[in-house]
């Protein structure tokens, strides 16, 4: 039996579709991640702020100094987490401006709030890592889709609030700017089941689960960010797929490429 046909296997009891390469099926909206699916706007980032003092002040960016970009392309895809800030090595200085003004907390503890913030702080003070960055190819899919009628609804998510992504995503006609934290954008009465989700970060489709959403939706997974997978197991995913097919969900998941075109 050729690949093909292992990935549509079910049961009638519940299953996972899962499919290399694939396109998405479900056709009443489309669902993007903005950050990693569209640009890679912290990868920018990280090619021109080597040499930056407050920059160097927060985080160790030692072994950055010394790469070039295409080292440093390959830094920023295997980073083991997908917010940059939370992937860098943290200076003293760090620690004391978001731990020691807390006692209450440790370093572990600073929430993905606070990355997110230093994220849309940077784009905000930096808007060239987004207006000169790059289109990843996933784009071009998307940049084809809009001045059709395939898809009913075009949804652009980030984590947080960005005149930046806004202004970035305005080429995209019918295009709508989400942003927040992902359960709560994902409960939109306007994204069903019925819709193909473009996630960067695989974890998001735990958030589906949790909203009750995950059954029947079609998943994209861009292959390659080392953030995906285990720590210990490079060809296996950080969420447990298996739990989920145990649980009785079934959705269609495909990974596809998205490198810079």
């Amino acid at each position: 039996m050729d690949e093909e046909q292992n990935m549509m296997d079910s049961t009638e009891e519940g299953g996972i579709l899962t499919s290399y390469p694939g396109v998405f099926t479900n056709s009443s909206a489309i669902f993007i991640e903005y950050d990693d699916i569209i640009k890679c706007p912290f990868y920018i980032f990280l090619c021109i702020m080597g040499d930056n003092e407050e920059f160097n002040k927060m985080f160790d960016a030692s072994e950055l100094n010394d790469m070039d970009s295409d080292e440093i392309s390959q830094f920023y895809i295997s980073r083991k987490e997908k917010n940059i800030f939370k992937a860098l090595k943290h200076t003293d200085y760090f620690t004391e401006l978001f731990v020691s003004s807390n006692p209450d907390i440790s370093e572990k503890d600073i929430t993905d709030d606070s990355y997110n913030l230093l994220s849309k702080l940077q784009l905000d003070a930096v808007p060239e890592i987004v207006t000169c960055n790059p289109y990843l190819n996933f784009h071009y899919v998307l940049n084809a889709l809009k001045d059709t009628d395939l898809v009913t609804d075009i949804f652009i998510w980030s984590p947080y609030d960005s005149d930046v992504i806004r202004n970035d995503i305005t080429k995209y006609k019918r295009a709508e700017f989400l942003y927040g934290d992902i359960r709560e954008v994902l409960k939109n009465p306007r994204i069903t089941e019925d819709t193909t989700f473009v996630f960067s970060d695989i974890r998001n489709i735990l958030a589906l689960k949790d909203v009750g959403k995950l059954n029947y939706s079609s998943i994209l997974i861009p292959d390659g960010y080392r953030y995906n997978y285990d720590n210990d197991e490079r060809n296996k995913f950080v969420i447990d797929i298996d739990s989920l097919y145990a649980e009785k969900y079934i959705f269609h998941l495909t990974l596809f490429d998205n490198i810079y075109s």
